[in-house]
């Protein structure tokens, strides 16, 4: 997919009925960082590359990453896990 959004856009696409998982990637200059991010029963999951799993509320996620360019790398829906 490869498509920079902002924070509150990312959150908009996780909360998709349809949307499993959503990678995401925060780049700074040549660091790369991988946040493989799910909603599940009102909750927000943000799994870290490093497998690290934190349950965050959509609110607290958007102002800690409040000034964040993130690129959607891949977006998992049902119908692709389906297929």
């Amino acid at each position: 997919m490869n498509k920079t959004v902002k924070t509150a856009e990312l959150l908009k696409i996780v909360k998709k009925p349809d949307v499993i998982m959503v990678e995401a990637v925060i780049r700074n200059g040549c660091v790369k960082v991988t946040h493989y991010l799910y909603e599940d029963k009102g909750k927000l999951y943000d799994e870290g590359c490093d497998g690290e799993v934190t349950e965050i509320c959509a609110k607290e996620f958007k102002k800690n990453y409040s000034k964040t360019n993130w690129t959607i790398e891949q977006v998992l829906t049902e119908e692709m896990q389906n297929a």
